[in-house]
Formats: structure tokens, sequence, C-alpha cells
């Protein structure tokens, strides 16, 4: 799986008023279950004052998901290759994703970096 958001960015997706979608763009560097890395982009959408929509994409096509922030953690829940997963990341100070995520009924779990694009 492939996944995503910034510092200032994230201030704005927790205390935004909604009145019109806000896009971001974020690198992906990652690695698999297996521990092969890989990359990709991701974009975030905000939604409403809660809730956002993230896409991932790389060389093996992508995922969409939902997500939200709470406090400094961002979480997403997606479907990659039928299969529900879930990524968590902490938010780093410079507006970093470092994160961690999985899929339902496989053991084990990939890492991934998000850093927002300027």
């Amino acid at each position: 799986m492939r996944l995503l958001i910034g510092g200032v960015m994230l201030a704005g997706l927790a205390a935004m008023p909604v009145v019109a979608q806000e896009v971001m763009e974020f690198t992906v560097d990652g690695t698999g279950m297996n521990g092969a890395p890989y990359s990709g982009t991701a974009t975030i959408t905000v939604l409403s004052d809660t809730t956002c929509e993230i896409a991932w994409h790389d060389e093996a096509g992508g995922s969409v998901g939902i997500c939200m922030l709470a406090e400094d953690v961002f979480s997403a829940a997606y479907v990659l290759n039928g299969m529900p997963g879930l990524a968590l990341y902490r938010v780093l100070e410079d507006g970093r994703l470092d994160g961690v995520w999985t899929i339902a009924g496989m053991d084990g779990m990939g890492t991934e970096m998000l850093t927002p694009m300027e």
C-alpha cells in the first residue's frame, strides 16, 4: 500500500470551516510488508472540518480512502486489491507524516513517509 499531510496544512485541516475543497500533494516513500521499497505520490482533499479523502498513486496503480486528523495522529482507511486496509501516521513538526499500514488478514505491516510537495 502507498500512503500520505503537511504541518501548516494539517493545522488548517483540523481547524478550518470548509468553504471550498482544499487539495494537498505529497511524495510517498515506503516499504511493503515484505520490506521492498516503493515510492509515489498522494493527494489529500479536505471534505469537511473532520474528514478528507486520500488517494495514493504509484507504479502499481494506487488506492483511495477516507482519512481524518485527531491531534497529532493522521489515519486513513482504504481498500487495496479488494481488501480493507488501515494506515496510521504521526504528524511530525516539519509537516511530514511518519506512518505504518496494514491490510486485513495479513501478517505484518509496511512503513511510509509522506512529505508535503512545495
